[in-house]
């Protein structure tokens, strides 16, 4: 599956708090209950097919993630 494909997949998908909270664990190691925003946006850098997402639209994926803007990604479900 290509970056394109999983944006997609997370846009049009209705998954349970604890699928998310799941995939949130993956970054949050440390149990913080948050994670750096670069975390993030590193790891999306990695998956094959990232390099055909514009600067935008990887911009509207990190505001979703953090959307009052402290640089931390928190799980609130």
């Amino acid at each position: 599956m290509d970056f394109i494909q999983i944006l997609t997949k997370i846009k049009s998908s209705h998954q349970s708090d604890s699928d998310l909270l799941e995939a949130f664990e993956v970054f949050d190691r440390e149990e913080k209950g948050f994670f750096r925003l670069d975390e993030l946006k590193n790891a999306l850098n990695k998956i094959p097919g990232s390099d055909l997402v514009t600067e935008s639209e990887l911009a509207e994926l990190l505001q979703l993630a953090d959307p009052d803007g402290d640089g931390e990604v928190n799980f609130e479900g």
